[in-house]
């Protein structure tokens, strides 16, 4: 929520979830590298997806 009620995230992007696969850091800033996992609805042949 953002000040007086606003919301800062849908249902939908809250519902996403991710997986850390590792981490790089650069002096005082760091990389993240994700996985998105999928929900069974919009599954094809893999579970995951690389972000």
């Amino acid at each position: 929520m953002l000040g007086a009620g606003i919301p800062l995230f849908t249902q939908k992007e809250g519902v996403q979830q991710f997986t850390l696969l590792e981490t790089k850091q650069y002096g005082q800033f760091a990389e993240l590298v994700l996985e998105k996992l999928t929900r069974p609805e919009q599954e094809n042949d893999a579970s995951v997806k690389k972000i």
